[in-house]
């Protein structure tokens, strides 16, 4: 796997999911993906911009309803889920206007209860941007979005 030192100006913790990686950055420098260092170079910075907003993207997965969704912001796919969990994308959204898409499939063995959802949203009392929801009456396909961020 080829790498590229990024230097940091701030101890920071993020989490990549672009390409399955995870990356620990401390004051300092350490090596990661190249790919990962296009993801965070925004304005010549590893953190990028300060936003006045926190960024999270939620998955909730009901073992009836087995799917895969892929999220991608900006052009990048920023993951891909397939079970319960949460994740600080803030890394990812850059001021002003950005787009995304969430991409949702079914698995063929879906039952007929319950349904498996995702949804992208900010702040500390909750905003949705967008959500997707698998469920055995729904097809796999795509859900476009777009939200401005300050």
């Amino acid at each position: 796997m080829t790498s590229t030192k990024i230097s940091a100006n701030r101890g920071i913790t993020t989490t990549l999911c672009a390409g399955a990686i995870l990356a620990a950055i401390a004051t300092g420098s350490v090596a990661v993906p190249a790919n990962a260092a296009l993801l965070l170079q925004v304005g010549g910075s590893v953190t990028g911009p300060r936003l006045a907003q926190t960024y999270i993207i939620k998955t909730k997965m009901i073992s009836l309803q087995p799917g895969r969704f892929t999220l991608v912001l900006n052009g990048a796919v920023i993951g891909d889920y397939d079970s319960d969990g949460q994740q600080n994308i803030t890394a990812f959204v850059k001021p002003g206007k950005n787009t995304g898409e969430i991409r949702y499939q079914r698995d063929p063995d879906a039952r007929r209860f319950g349904s498996s959802v995702i949804t992208v949203g900010y702040g500390k009392k909750w905003n949705t941007i967008a959500n997707a929801e698998i469920s055995k009456a729904s097809q796999s396909g795509t859900k476009r979005f777009s939200f401005v961020a300050r």
